[in-house]
Formats: C-alpha cells, structure tokens, sequence
C-alpha cells in the first residue's frame, strides 16, 4: 500500500512540475512590448477609423498550415474601392512574436479595390493579422485573428 501512496504522490507531483517546466522555456517572457504606446496607438487607430470611414472585408479566411493567397478589399466611407493604397500584412502568434512575419500586399483590381499577397503560417492554430493601410498620410491598422488548420 505504501508503494501506491508513494507511486500516487509521484505522478501527482510530476502532473504538476512537468507542464511548469514546459512553460517557462517555450514562454519568452513578453506579454506586450511596449504596452503604454500601444495602448494610445489603439486609441488613434480607433479614431482614425470613425473619422474616415474605411473598412477592410477579409476574403476565406480558411487557413491551413501551407503557403495560401489572401485576399482582402478596402473601403471608404462612401462603400467605394479605396484604391492606390499602400497595405502591409504583419502575421504573428498570439503567445510569441518568434514567427512574426511582414508582407506587402499588391492591388489586383483597381475596380474593386482588391489586394493580394502570399503568406505562409508554419504551425497550426491561432494567428493575427494585422494590415495597415497606408494612404495620403493615413495609416489605419486593421486587426483580425483566424485559426489555421493543420495540413491534410
């Protein structure tokens, strides 16, 4: 009985150690750099939002782990194609900025106001994104966080 006791006490412990010790060597240690600044970005971005009226329309956002076109639209406000843009893509992982990745994305239809750029997500799960559209001195960021699947 008293090798049970002891076997319990074993694995419990080991059940409570193990995912610590995992933990503290995959976490790098920061929540958010530069929190402060961040936070009064936000509150610009907010604003620049409400005072032009743009917005950006995300097309499939079915991702999976691989390579991938997206595709994207910009407004303003009047609903029409904002065309003439400048837009970056940063990619990120929500719990580690190791994988971060920019891109540039390129106009395909001036008509519609439609952008296009190949990017890549390594690992599956959860991604942001985060474009920011440039143009006449504006810089507005968009946010969005999808999930990619794991590759088939």
């Amino acid at each position: 009985m008293k090798i049970f006791m002891v076997i319990v006490c074993v694995f419990a412990v080991s059940a409570a150690v193990v995912p610590i010790i995992i933990g503290k060597a995959s976490f790098d240690g920061v929540v958010t750099d530069r929190y402060y600044e961040k936070g009064l970005d936000w509150d610009k971005t907010r604003k620049e939002k409400l005072t032009t009226g743009w917005r950006m329309e995300l097309y499939d956002n079915k991702f999976k782990v691989s390579d991938k076109s997206v595709l994207i639209s910009v407004f303003d406000a009047a609903g029409q194609p904002l065309n003439g843009a400048s837009i970056a893509l940063k990619t990120s992982r929500p719990s580690t900025n190791a994988f971060d990745k920019t891109y540039s994305l390129k106009s395909v239809d001036a008509v519609s106001g439609r952008y296009r750029s190949e990017i890549s997500f390594p690992l599956y799960g959860y991604w942001d994104l985060q474009f920011t559209v440039s143009k006449d001195g504006r810089n507005i960021v968009f946010d969005k966080r999808v999930f990619a699947d794991k590759a088939e």
